[in-house]
């Protein structure tokens, strides 16, 4: 993250000042190479319901496999993060990091046609936030 020096204003047309957090010195940039970076984090959580699942050892064959061809496909971070102990209820943490949010979003939206296809669970809930 980078930061104004103090004191510098922002009408200033030659060269300002920086501060750099990561090094903690001052660096000069000119205007006309100056620029902003951005990160955007996509996450989502992502509630299933599988009915025919009577067991923690069918469920978590089917989180795995679920996790590894999701993983496989897009390069995103996903794991279960909630109701371990339910049989039928399925939660996964979904997340992925761009410097769009309009292409973290369709990467969320591809994970979750991509898991409807591979899975015969209904997805219950979708909960997005783009940071």
């Amino acid at each position: 993250m980078v930061r104004r020096a103090p004191g510098q204003g922002a009408d200033q047309n030659l060269e300002r000042m920086l501060f750099s957090s990561r090094t903690g010195k001052a660096e000069a940039l000119s205007s006309d190479s100056e620029r902003m970076i951005f990160m955007v984090t996509g996450t989502a959580k992502i509630t299933m319901y599988a009915p025919w699942v009577h067991s923690l050892k069918e469920k978590r064959m089917i989180v795995k496999s679920v996790c590894a061809k999701v993983r496989n496909k897009f390069n995103v971070s996903i794991s279960e993060v909630e109701e371990q102990d339910t049989h039928q209820s399925i939660v996964l943490g979904l997340a992925c990091v761009t410097g769009d949010a309009a292409f973290a979003d369709r990467v969320i939206d591809h994970v979750l046609n991509f898991i409807e296809e591979i899975t015969e669970a209904e997805i219950v809930d979708v909960k997005r936030e783009l940071l």
